[in-house]
């Protein structure tokens, strides 16, 4: 139960993060897209982090993994949402766009996130 409550208490910050930011994007041409994308890679650099420091954290982050990377970070990324632009694109634009967004940000993510481990490394060591 109490891992519940810490999940929330970060979910609580999260959520309306994502909310700020994709808001925030909203004025740019790609509009949606951009700030999905944005939280997207900023939440992969950030768990891609949190998930090297709990893989050297005794406890396996008892607080930090609720909190942090289940609450917080899972409540500031968007894959549905994504999903959904995804498909939004190839129906209003293009193909090609919806396929380039979606290799794209994937591809993007997956660095984002192997940045962010590889930036616990340099620090920790």
């Amino acid at each position: 139960m109490r891992e519940l409550l810490w999940v929330a208490l970060g979910g609580a910050v999260g959520a309306p993060l994502r909310a700020l930011l994709t808001g925030w994007a909203a004025g740019s041409p790609w509009g949606r897209p951009l700030g999905t994308l944005a939280v997207n890679l900023l939440g992969s650099l950030a768990l891609g982090y949190v998930a090297a420091v709990l893989a050297r954290t005794p406890d396996g982050g008892a607080v930090l993994r609720p909190l942090v990377a289940l609450g917080l970070l899972g409540s500031f990324t968007t894959f549905s949402t994504f999903a959904v632009e995804v498909l939004q694109l190839a129906q209003e634009r293009s193909l090609l766009a919806a396929a380039g967004y979606a290799l794209g940000t994937l591809a993007a993510c997956l660095c984002a996130a192997a940045l962010g481990a590889l930036a616990c490394g340099l620090r920790a060591g």
